[in-house]
């Protein structure tokens, strides 16, 4: 990976944290779906600056696996994006339930990525020798 690269996703949990914090320790004062916006944003880029960190050796387990470790990671901003959204649908929605069946969905596919990747870690894991 480039160096300037590497120095952007150092950067990354300067970002996340602070999203994180602000929607824990502020839910009660911007409402869940402000805080399920941060936190999902927040929660998506701690992963993201992980699984890039740890991909960037170059050994032929990490070549392999790679390329399923960015479908996850694909998978994680697709379901951030739509909960997101849907978040912000129930923020404009006048009954705040708008945009309910959508973040079911994003919901969904943020998990699938979040369990892809997990098993694509559990299959890369060496056993150990008996």
């Amino acid at each position: 990976m480039s160096s300037d690269l590497t120095r952007k996703l150092d950067l990354l949990p300067w970002f996340a944290l602070p999203c994180i914090f602000v929607a824990v320790v502020l839910e009660n004062i911007i409402g869940t779906d402000f805080t399920t916006i941060l936190g999902t944003i927040g929660a998506t880029s701690i992963i993201t600056w992980f699984v890039r960190r740890n991909s960037e050796v170059d050994s032929p387990r990490n070549v392999a696996t790679r390329k399923y470790l960015n479908i996850g990671l694909v998978l994680l901003g697709l379901g951030t994006l739509v909960v997101s959204i849907a978040a912000a649908e129930n923020i404009l929605s006048s009954s705040g339930l708008a945009g309910i069946p959508l973040e079911i969905v994003g919901t969904g596919i943020f998990v699938s990525g979040d369990v892809g990747m997990i098993l694509v870690f559990a299959l890369i894991h060496p056993k150990p020798k008996s």
